[in-house]
């Protein structure tokens, strides 16, 4: 008769470890994943830095823009002189330099100012009085010409 311990000894001792095709088809399927994946990833990593360019090419676009009406505002106020200095026109791009309501207005210059109308609302208010002599506005703010 066969003894069934002296037999499945012999099978669980012969059977240590992985078979040669078992760890082929291991590998082909991370090699498989791996082709996949990476791409994607790196693909994800281009659409990041993508993002990243466009967004910095608008806040550079941003900053354009202000400067460029911070120079023409700056030459307006100054009858078409450029600024000197940079920090001229840092200080009108970032709203620093405004105008405030002139407190005894005589001349035609006086009448072109900003004005802030509270904390959350400014109102800009040009008032041209080209050839007019003699405006001012008294301390209730009522005109006089």
């Amino acid at each position: 008769m066969i003894n069934i311990k002296q037999t499945s000894r012999c099978i669980y001792r012969d059977s240590y470890g992985f078979t040669f095709i078992e760890i082929i088809a291991v590998l082909l399927l991370i090699g498989i994943m791996a082709a996949v994946a990476v791409p994607k990833y790196l693909e994800y990593l281009n659409i990041q830095d993508e993002a990243r360019k466009m967004a910095a090419t608008g806040q550079i676009a941003e900053v354009k823009g202000r400067l460029s009406q911070a120079l023409a505002r700056y030459m307006l106020e100054n009858e078409g002189a450029k600024p000197i200095n940079g920090a001229d026109l840092v200080s009108y791009a970032n709203g620093s330099n405004v105008n405030t309501c002139p407190a005894n207005p005589t001349t035609e210059s006086d009448f072109e100012f900003k004005c802030t109308g509270g904390i959350d609302t400014a109102k800009t208010v040009v008032i041209d009085v080209l050839k007019v002599k003699g405006a001012a506005v008294n301390q209730s703010g009522i005109f006089t010409y």
